[in-house]
């Protein structure tokens, strides 16, 4: 909010849930570009092995990943 007269316009998903009608079109629309290949999550940010646990859990202490650090047990 540094320029004068700056506008924010929050959202928040959970404001459709109470209208069917938008919470089923929302789905729609991220379905169809799910199936498309215009959205593509990141569901995994980094995947560690068990002997990098510490490193692991100091990559989640400092806050930056996107998505989910994956500590595997085994290959």
């Amino acid at each position: 909010m540094v320029r004068k007269n700056a506008i924010l316009h929050p959202y928040s998903m959970f404001n459709e849930v109470r209208h069917p009608d938008r919470l089923q079109r929302g789905m729609a629309h991220i379905l169809e570009r799910l199936l498309d290949g215009r959205l593509k999550p990141r569901i995994n940010d980094r995947i560690f092995t068990m002997s990098d646990a510490i490193e692991a859990y100091r990559y989640m202490l400092a806050g930056e990943q996107v998505g989910k650090i994956v500590v595997k047990v085994s290959d």
